[in-house]
Order: structure tokens, then C-alpha cells, then sequence
């Protein structure tokens, strides 16, 4: 595991800033720089006073990913919040740091930090759907001067009352850009789940995501690949099984994610998100609740050691998994482009 050196990174932001590359093409860059890395188990540490020293005279936007993350770690390799992200308050010339914060509530105050956009991810952090295709829903907060720039109509309370701005009240809007109220259930539940927990719990829901994470993490390691060995927050990746049977098969294919996935049904374990993120072949990338008992988290790793070590003796049997649901494996391509939506046709 070997960090590249802060300055090799900031070298690449020079230059595509320095020759006119717009900001988008440059991070472009700057990722498929990560992604080559990674691939060779290099992890990046990107020290955000570096950052800053090369971008804040051309860039208008600096995004900040306060995420666990898959390869990249703002500030240190510890998974926690460097003291680095501090400066990037010294942005200037008009440039804005943007924060997509998603378990550090109750933790850190962004705007601290000098982050003056923020993006708040609802699903699982604040209870909301996630998987399935949605429904999504990730509010958009600003800083106090950013406020006459937000889309409109949006509503605001004043003097203890509702009521809706429109564009005609603050011509500096940046105008309607799609329905005012977003996922309206979805940000309302999210918003009962907050006041539920209350701001202590809401501290403690972080913290148990956060420990129970890095439970499973550290209880699998010598099982499954871990690519990226630090602490991690509320998520982590494993890049597939450590011994996968290759060697026990005649055409030489072990079990791969997707046997892992199917065989956990047997279990009655639904399979975490798997072939993501993209930067592992075999990715397997688990994120514990908040909720979870400690009971449940290791029954779910006794079964994911179980099947590393079936996998070892026997692919097959997860190769042909799951054994034990109504049905087995359907063709998945096939469901997609040709769905059966009625009992009568099946």
C-alpha cells in the first residue's frame, strides 16, 4: 500500500489549470489518474492546502467529497477529517467549495470548514430509500450570501409563517430549474427520522455506522480483498473473494461477487451493492446501519465466512445458488429486455 506523494497530484492539477482546461475536463484528468492507481493498489492522499495553492485562482468550483470513499481521502488516509480541509476556506477570487457530507452530521459544521454548497444525501443516512432505482433525493443547502442565487420558487418562513418566493421577488435567482418541493415524501420522512432521533442520537447514529463498518471490515479482511486496508467511515469495498476455488475447477473460474450475492439469499441475507464502485473488478461494498444490532451484524459475518470458505473447497456450490428460494438464477438480460409483468404470462 503505497501513498503518491501530495505533490505528483498537485503537478497534474497544475498543469491542465495552467493550460486552460476547463474545470470539469480537469477533474476528468485528475480521475483517471486516481482510477490508474487504484488499479495497482496505490492509495492517494490529497491534501487539500495543496489543492487549493494550485486551483484557487481559475477554478470557480472546488468539490469536496467528505466520503468514505473508494480511493480517494481528503486530507488523511485515516478516514478522518483533516485539518487540511480547514484551508480550504482560503479559496479566493470568488471561488466557492462545494461538500457532499453524508456521515458526519453532528460531527464536524461544514461551514467551519469554509464550505459555502452542500449537498446532503437522504438515503440511508437519514432513512430514506436508496436502491431500486430511487426514489433519490439530495437536498441542496448554501451559505447565507448564496441565498439570492437559489432556483425558485422556494419556500421560506418568516415572522413564524410560510410562504412561497417566487422569481419576481428575487430577480437574482438563478430561476426555475424543475418542481419546487423535490421528493416531498422522501425529504419529509427523512425530516421525521431527524427529529425523532434528536440532535444526540443523531451524533450516536454516525458513530454506530461508523464502528460497525469498520467491525465487519476488520472481521473479513482475511477473506475477502480489501483494497484499501485504512479505516473507513460508514462504508467499505471489498474487491471479491481472497480464495475463490479457481484452482478446484476445470475451466479455471472460481466464485466471483455475484456467486457471493446469490449464495447470502440462502442465508437470508439480501446482498450488499456489488460491482460497485466501478474501480474494483469484483467490488463488494458493504454499509451497515445505524440500526443494526450487534447480533445481526455477526450472524451476516459467520455466513459471509462460511461461503468464503465453501467457495475455497467447492465453487460449485455457489455457483449454483440460491438453493433455497422460490426460484434460482433467471436470466437477468433476458428479464430486462423482455419483463413478464402479468401472472397470466408467466
Amino acid at each position: 500500500n503505497i501513498q503518491l506523494d501530495q505533490l505528483a497530484l498537485a503537478v497534474v492539477l497544475e498543469f491542465v489549470v495552467e493550460r486552460g482546461v476547463s474545470a470539469a475536463a480537469a477533474l476528468n484528468l485528475v480521475k483517471k489518474v486516481e482510477d490508474d492507481f487504484v488499479e495497482r493498489n496505490v492509495v492517494i492522499q490529497l491534501d487539500a492546502r495543496a489543492l487549493v495553492l494550485h486551483v484557487k485562482e481559475n477554478a470557480a468550483l472546488v468539490l469536496a467529497q467528505l466520503h468514505q470513499g473508494a480511493h480517494t481521502v481528503l486530507g488523511g488516509v485515516d478516514g478522518g477529517v483533516d485539518e487540511g480541509l480547514l484551508h480550504a476556506a482560503d479559496l479566493g477570487n470568488g471561488g466557492q467549495v462545494g461538500g457532499v457530507v453524508d456521515l458526519h452530521h453532528g460531527a464536524v459544521r461544514p461551514g467551519d470548514m469554509g464550505f459555502d454548497i452542500m449537498h446532503l444525501n437522504l438515503h440511508k443516512t437519514f432513512s430514506t430509500p436508496h436502491g431500486g432505482g430511487g426514489p433519490g433525493s439530495g437536498p441542496v443547502g448554501v451559505a447565507a450570501h448564496l441565498v439570492k442565487y437559489l432556483p425558485t420558487p422556494h419556500v421560506v418562513k418568516e415572522n413564524g409563517k410560510f410562504h412561497i418566493v417566487n422569481a419576481a421577488e428575487n430577480p437574482e435567482s438563478a430561476g426555475q430549474v424543475s418542481a419546487f418541493m423535490g421528493n416531498f415524501g422522501v425529504i419529509l420522512r427523512a425530516y421525521a427520522y431527524i427529529l425523532m432521533l434528536g440532535k444526540q442520537n443523531l451524533l450516536l447514529a454516525g458513530r454506530f455506522a461508523t464502528m460497525s463498518a469498520n467491525y465487519i471490515k476488520e472481521c473479513l479482511k482475511d477473506c475477502y480483498k480489501l483494497p484499501i486496508p485504512s479505516i473507513c467511515k460508514h462504508e467499505f469495498v471489498f474487491d471479491g473473494l481472497i480464495d475463490d476455488g479457481a484452482s478446484k475447477t476445470e475451466d479455471g473460474h472460481g466464485a466471483t461477487t455475484l456467486d457471493v450475492a446469490k449464495r447470502l439469499l440462502d442465508f437470508g441475507f439480501h446482498a450488499p451493492t456489488i460491482y460497485f464502485p466501478l474501480l474494483f473488478h469484483q467490488a463488494i461494498m458493504i454499509e451497515p446501519t445505524e440500526t443494526e444490532s450487534k447480533e445481526t451484524i455477526d450472524a451476516f459475518i459467520d455466513v459471509m465466512r462460511k461461503i468464503a470458505a465453501e467457495a475455497a473447497e467447492d465453487p460449485a456450490i455457489l455457483k449454483g445458488a440460491p438453493h433455497n428460494t422460490p426460484i434460482s438464477r433467471p436470466d437477468e438480460t433476458r428479464a430486462a429486455r423482455q419483463p413478464i409483468l402479468k401472472y397470466g404470462d408467466a
